[in-house]
């Protein structure tokens, strides 16, 4: 299963993952728990760690360049946002 979750990130990525770096993850805001090896170099939650957010949504600065680079590869990742910032307005 991990080859598969690798060969996926790889292709929609453009990652070059191998088997070894998919792990299980406790989640994006995780501090000293579990977390995928992608995550620990994404810009983004740097971003959102450093101010300190609880996501993007809540960022004055939504959505920025790097996240309209993300939402291409992950429309769905907007939706999400788009929701969570609309219950917040």
């Amino acid at each position: 299963m991990r080859a598969e979750i690798a060969e996926q990130c790889n292709k929609l990525y453009g990652t070059k993952y191998g088997p070894e770096d998919i792990n299980d993850c406790d989640g994006c805001r995780t501090e000293g728990g579990r977390l995928f090896s992608g995550c620990k170099t994404c810009l983004i939650r740097k971003c959102a760690k450093d101010k300190g957010l609880e996501n993007c949504a809540c960022c004055s600065e939504y959505a920025c360049e790097q996240l309209l680079k993300f939402f291409a590869m992950e429309p769905e990742a907007k939706e999400r946002l788009d929701r969570i910032k609309s219950k917040r307005q």
